[in-house]
Protein backbone atom coordinates (compact mmCIF):
# COMPACT_ATOMS: atom_id res chain seq x y z
CA UNK A 1 0.00 0.00 0.00
CA UNK A 2 1.32 3.51 -1.39
CA UNK A 3 0.61 7.08 -0.52
CA UNK A 4 -0.78 8.60 -3.63
CA UNK A 5 -0.83 12.83 -3.50
CA UNK A 6 -2.88 14.43 -1.33
CA UNK A 7 -2.17 11.85 1.65
CA UNK A 8 -4.74 9.30 0.21
CA UNK A 9 -3.38 5.88 0.43
CA UNK A 10 -3.17 3.69 -2.66
CA UNK A 11 -4.25 -0.12 -2.22
CA UNK A 12 -4.36 -3.08 -5.12
CA UNK A 13 -7.65 -4.04 -3.22
CA UNK A 14 -9.30 -0.83 -4.63
CA UNK A 15 -8.05 -1.13 -8.54
CA UNK A 16 -9.87 -2.68 -11.05
CA UNK A 17 -7.47 -5.34 -12.03
CA UNK A 18 -8.13 -6.64 -8.60
CA UNK A 19 -12.11 -6.47 -8.71
CA UNK A 20 -11.82 -8.28 -12.21
CA UNK A 21 -9.56 -11.19 -10.72
CA UNK A 22 -11.68 -11.42 -7.78
CA UNK A 23 -14.51 -11.66 -10.16
CA UNK A 24 -12.88 -14.33 -12.23
CA UNK A 25 -11.84 -15.74 -8.63
CA UNK A 26 -15.17 -16.42 -7.44
CA UNK A 27 -17.26 -17.66 -10.52
CA UNK A 28 -14.20 -20.64 -10.91
CA UNK A 29 -15.01 -21.29 -6.90
CA UNK A 30 -18.73 -21.69 -7.64
CA UNK A 31 -17.21 -23.79 -10.59
CA UNK A 32 -15.10 -26.60 -8.53
CA UNK A 33 -17.09 -26.61 -5.96
CA UNK A 34 -20.33 -27.90 -8.63
CA UNK A 35 -17.86 -30.47 -9.37
CA UNK A 36 -17.72 -31.86 -5.93
CA UNK A 37 -14.83 -30.40 -4.38
CA UNK A 38 -14.73 -29.34 -0.42
CA UNK A 39 -13.19 -25.78 -0.95
CA UNK A 40 -10.65 -23.76 1.81
CA UNK A 41 -10.76 -20.28 0.88
CA UNK A 42 -7.04 -19.46 1.22
CA UNK A 43 -7.83 -16.31 -0.06
CA UNK A 44 -10.42 -14.98 1.85
CA UNK A 45 -8.31 -15.75 5.07
CA UNK A 46 -8.14 -12.13 6.93
CA UNK A 47 -4.34 -11.55 7.62
CA UNK A 48 -4.57 -7.61 8.32
CA UNK A 49 -5.23 -6.83 5.27
CA UNK A 50 -2.00 -8.99 3.46
CA UNK A 51 -1.61 -11.94 0.94
CA UNK A 52 -2.09 -15.27 3.57
CA UNK A 53 1.50 -17.25 3.40
CA UNK A 54 2.92 -19.95 4.54
CA UNK A 55 6.09 -18.72 6.95
CA UNK A 56 9.17 -20.60 8.21
CA UNK A 57 11.63 -18.71 10.25
CA UNK A 58 13.59 -18.31 7.15
CA UNK A 59 11.12 -18.01 4.24
CA UNK A 60 7.63 -16.73 3.72
CA UNK A 61 5.74 -18.57 0.70
CA UNK A 62 2.57 -16.69 -0.72
CA UNK A 63 -0.07 -19.35 -0.79
CA UNK A 64 -2.53 -20.18 -3.64
CA UNK A 65 -6.29 -19.41 -3.71
CA UNK A 66 -7.66 -22.48 -2.68
CA UNK A 67 -6.93 -25.65 -1.21
CA UNK A 68 -9.20 -28.56 -2.50
CA UNK A 69 -10.19 -31.96 -1.00
CA UNK A 70 -11.94 -34.63 -2.93
CA UNK A 71 -11.70 -38.22 -2.64
CA UNK A 72 -8.29 -38.02 -0.30
CA UNK A 73 -6.66 -36.08 -2.80
CA UNK A 74 -6.32 -32.69 -1.66
CA UNK A 75 -4.64 -29.89 -4.29
CA UNK A 76 -3.42 -26.34 -3.64
CA UNK A 77 -5.36 -24.67 -6.85
CA UNK A 78 -4.25 -21.11 -8.24
CA UNK A 79 -7.08 -19.18 -10.27
CA UNK A 80 -6.51 -16.36 -13.26
CA UNK A 81 -8.77 -14.30 -15.33
CA UNK A 82 -7.37 -13.77 -18.29
CA UNK A 83 -9.29 -11.78 -21.05
CA UNK A 84 -8.32 -13.32 -24.06
CA UNK A 85 -5.24 -15.50 -25.20
CA UNK A 86 -2.43 -14.22 -26.92
CA UNK A 87 -0.40 -15.92 -29.61
CA UNK A 88 3.66 -15.74 -29.09
CA UNK A 89 5.22 -14.92 -32.56
CA UNK A 90 8.65 -16.25 -31.80
CA UNK A 91 7.32 -19.46 -30.04
CA UNK A 92 5.06 -19.83 -32.82
CA UNK A 93 1.98 -21.15 -30.34
CA UNK A 94 -0.74 -19.90 -27.86
CA UNK A 95 -0.31 -18.89 -24.32
CA UNK A 96 -1.30 -17.67 -20.55
CA UNK A 97 1.77 -16.14 -18.47
CA UNK A 98 1.19 -14.85 -14.34
CA UNK A 99 4.28 -13.48 -12.76
CA UNK A 100 7.34 -15.35 -11.83
CA UNK A 101 7.71 -14.58 -8.00
CA UNK A 102 3.93 -16.34 -7.50
CA UNK A 103 5.14 -19.18 -9.99
CA UNK A 104 8.12 -19.70 -7.37
CA UNK A 105 6.14 -19.21 -4.25
CA UNK A 106 3.55 -22.16 -5.94
CA UNK A 107 6.25 -24.49 -6.86
CA UNK A 108 8.03 -24.23 -2.81
CA UNK A 109 4.10 -24.88 -1.30
CA UNK A 110 4.32 -28.17 -3.41
CA UNK A 111 7.38 -29.47 -2.44
CA UNK A 112 6.84 -28.36 1.79
CA UNK A 113 3.28 -29.78 1.63
CA UNK A 114 3.45 -32.65 -0.93
CA UNK A 115 0.50 -31.46 -2.38
CA UNK A 116 0.35 -31.05 -5.82
CA UNK A 117 -0.63 -27.22 -6.99
CA UNK A 118 -2.99 -26.66 -10.35
CA UNK A 119 -3.53 -23.14 -12.51
CA UNK A 120 -6.93 -22.89 -13.42
CA UNK A 121 -7.34 -20.13 -16.14
CA UNK A 122 -10.66 -18.76 -17.05
CA UNK A 123 -10.70 -17.27 -20.30
CA UNK A 124 -13.66 -14.84 -21.32
CA UNK A 125 -13.24 -14.37 -25.18
CA UNK A 126 -13.42 -17.78 -26.56
CA UNK A 127 -14.62 -18.77 -23.46
CA UNK A 128 -12.69 -21.72 -21.99
CA UNK A 129 -11.87 -23.14 -18.91
CA UNK A 130 -7.97 -24.10 -18.57
CA UNK A 131 -6.92 -26.69 -15.83
CA UNK A 132 -2.69 -28.10 -16.15
CA UNK A 133 -1.11 -28.96 -12.72
CA UNK A 134 1.72 -26.97 -12.51
CA UNK A 135 4.46 -29.41 -12.98
CA UNK A 136 3.13 -30.43 -16.79
CA UNK A 137 2.59 -27.01 -17.02
CA UNK A 138 6.32 -26.02 -16.39
CA UNK A 139 7.12 -28.07 -19.74
CA UNK A 140 8.45 -25.66 -22.49
CA UNK A 141 7.42 -22.77 -20.40
CA UNK A 142 9.29 -19.49 -21.15
CA UNK A 143 10.32 -16.56 -18.92
CA UNK A 144 10.33 -13.08 -20.12
CA UNK A 145 12.26 -10.16 -18.14
CA UNK A 146 11.66 -7.13 -20.56
CA UNK A 147 9.95 -3.83 -20.23
CA UNK A 148 6.86 -4.69 -21.55
CA UNK A 149 5.91 -5.96 -17.66
CA UNK A 150 5.88 -4.30 -14.73
CA UNK A 151 7.45 -7.68 -13.81
CA UNK A 152 9.00 -11.07 -15.05
CA UNK A 153 6.51 -13.21 -16.33
CA UNK A 154 6.61 -16.83 -17.09
CA UNK A 155 4.51 -17.76 -20.16
CA UNK A 156 3.17 -21.41 -20.81
CA UNK A 157 1.79 -23.50 -24.02
CA UNK A 158 -2.11 -23.49 -23.81
CA UNK A 159 -1.69 -27.14 -25.34
CA UNK A 160 -0.04 -28.17 -21.55
CA UNK A 161 -3.36 -27.93 -20.07
CA UNK A 162 -6.81 -29.57 -20.50
CA UNK A 163 -9.21 -27.20 -22.04
CA UNK A 164 -12.93 -26.91 -21.72
CA UNK A 165 -14.99 -25.15 -24.04
CA UNK A 166 -17.60 -23.08 -22.02
CA UNK A 167 -19.70 -22.94 -24.72
CA UNK A 168 -20.35 -26.24 -24.73
CA UNK A 169 -22.66 -27.82 -22.06
CA UNK A 170 -21.55 -25.73 -19.03
CA UNK A 171 -25.57 -25.16 -18.62
CA UNK A 172 -26.50 -21.53 -16.88
CA UNK A 173 -23.02 -20.14 -16.11
CA UNK A 174 -21.90 -19.27 -19.06
CA UNK A 175 -24.60 -16.87 -19.01
CA UNK A 176 -22.78 -15.34 -15.39
CA UNK A 177 -19.12 -15.27 -16.54
CA UNK A 178 -17.23 -11.52 -16.02
CA UNK A 179 -16.83 -9.28 -18.62
CA UNK A 180 -13.81 -9.66 -20.79
CA UNK A 181 -11.56 -6.45 -20.92
CA UNK A 182 -10.78 -4.56 -24.57
CA UNK A 183 -6.73 -5.17 -25.39
CA UNK A 184 -4.95 -2.41 -25.74
CA UNK A 185 -3.51 -3.73 -28.59
CA UNK A 186 -3.76 -6.72 -31.48
CA UNK A 187 -1.06 -7.65 -32.73
CA UNK A 188 -1.15 -9.09 -36.67
CA UNK A 189 0.15 -12.26 -36.20
CA UNK A 190 -2.65 -12.71 -33.37
CA UNK A 191 -5.43 -12.07 -35.94
CA UNK A 192 -5.88 -15.77 -36.29
CA UNK A 193 -8.92 -18.90 -36.10
CA UNK A 194 -9.09 -19.39 -32.02
CA UNK A 195 -7.84 -22.18 -30.52
CA UNK A 196 -9.57 -25.43 -30.75
CA UNK A 197 -11.16 -26.88 -27.67
CA UNK A 198 -10.01 -30.27 -26.37
CA UNK A 199 -13.15 -31.49 -24.56
CA UNK A 200 -12.19 -33.34 -21.02
CA UNK A 201 -13.90 -34.39 -17.92
CA UNK A 202 -12.11 -31.98 -15.86
CA UNK A 203 -10.67 -32.69 -12.37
Amino acid sequence: MDGLPGGVMWRFEDTDKYRFGREGEKWLRIWVQHKGYHVVALSDIDRNGGTPVAESSEERIILPDDLLLKDGKPLFVEYKTKSRITYNQIRHRYEHGIPVRLWNDYRAIEIQSGIDGVLIILQLTDPKILIGLLKNIAKGSAVYSGSKFPEPMIFFDVNCFDRFDLRDGSGHMVDSLPQPKPPSIIHPWEKRKPLEGRQYPLM
